[in-house]
């Protein structure tokens, strides 16, 4: 992933939600903590990898994919993220601007391993 950037979807707009931090937001009906971001994947990954690794390290989901049928047409994706305030600071602090992959390497037990590397 690549070109990773904060964005605000239109339903921010509305009285559900409340802003808490610039891209951030709070849903006042479910008590949740939201941010949107959008990424570029790159040549080998797909909609899951290394997405899926992100959420577990930033203990996050995904709350809603932001038209998905783009994906087909693109290697651009947009989804919006929930979870705790603190971990949606650290996961913004942690990725817009950078370039998330997974890599594998081989541990002391020589077993090969995938390490999710953010730069």
């Amino acid at each position: 992933m690549k070109n990773i950037r904060s964005i605000t979807l239109e339903k921010y707009s509305h009285l559900v939600y409340e802003s808490v931090d610039p891209y951030i937001y709070r849903n006042t009906e479910e008590n949740t903590y939201v941010t949107a971001l959008s990424f570029e994947l790159e040549d080998n990954e797909d909609s899951q990898y290394p997405l899926e690794d992100l959420l577990d390290r930033f203990n996050l989901y995904v709350s809603d994919f932001i038209d998905p049928k783009a994906f087909g047409e693109s290697n651009y994706l947009s989804a919006e993220f929930a979870g705790d305030l603190e971990n949606i600071l650290d996961f913004l602090k942690s990725v817009v601007g950078k370039r998330v992959y997974n890599t594998d390497v081989e541990g002391e037990d020589g077993q090969t391993y995938v390490k999710l590397s953010i730069e």
